[in-house]
């Protein structure tokens, strides 16, 4: 990063620290994220554009992005100011995010699923949404068990940091038991479809 650059970015960090108005114009940079990440190449005008710098880093590098984020709300702490998003907007926000990425890999099981059954046999309409419902229920179930753990662990509540780190791991997790699926379904495939196995795959991420 050349000095140009830092200089823009120590000038962002510095208005959502001192600025009055922080929490406004860092939901401003919010919502043009969320547009960036659907592939809408969009920047900050007027007052929020000093925040621009940090709309380039989280396009750019975000675990970095999410450490500046972190060191803005530790400083906004010291200086006994409200943190950018209360507790409930950040539980919102990772509530909605979870349940997107759920509906993903919903999306994805089911259509592995069916790779093992005939066209007239596959799962759909009411079939299809119990299904997805029995498998999100286990992720779900997980989900709380983990966090239950780590709350007893350390004898407090968790952060928005630490839940997100959890969930992050369950999605992995569950990433790898769909890739496992995923090779079972394709060993599956070059056999006759009459001697496919609809029942020869162990689901690992909590239970079924």
């Amino acid at each position: 990063m050349n000095a140009e650059k830092r200089k823009a970015l120590e000038e962002a960090v510095t208005a959502l620290i001192e600025d009055s108005d922080a929490p406004t114009i860092f939901a401003a940079l919010e919502g043009v994220l969320a547009l960036v990440r659907k592939g809408i190449p969009v920047f900050l005008t007027e007052r929020p554009a000093v925040l621009n710098p940090l709309v380039a880093l989280a396009t750019d590098d975000f675990p970095a992005y999410e450490r500046v984020l972190d060191l803005i709300e530790r400083k906004r702490s010291e200086r006994n100011l409200p943190p950018l998003v209360s507790e409930d907007d950040a539980r919102r926000a990772y509530m909605r995010d979870f349940m997107a990425v759920k509906r993903d890999r919903q999306r994805r099981l089911v259509e592995l699923w069916n790779s093992l059954r005939s066209e007239h046999d596959r799962i759909r309409g009411t079939a299809r949404m119990e299904f997805e419902r029995r498998h999100a229920a286990r992720w779900i179930d997980e989900k709380n068990r983990r966090e239950t753990a780590r709350r007893e662990t350390l004898g407090r509540r968790l952060t928005a940091d630490e839940r997100r780190e959890l969930t992050e791991q369950l999605w992995r997790d569950v990433d790898y038991e769909l890739d496992s699926l995923e090779e079972f379904v394709r060993d599956e495939m070059r056999k006759p479809i009459h001697a496919r196995s609809k029942s020869g795959f162990t689901f690992i991420v909590g239970k079924i």
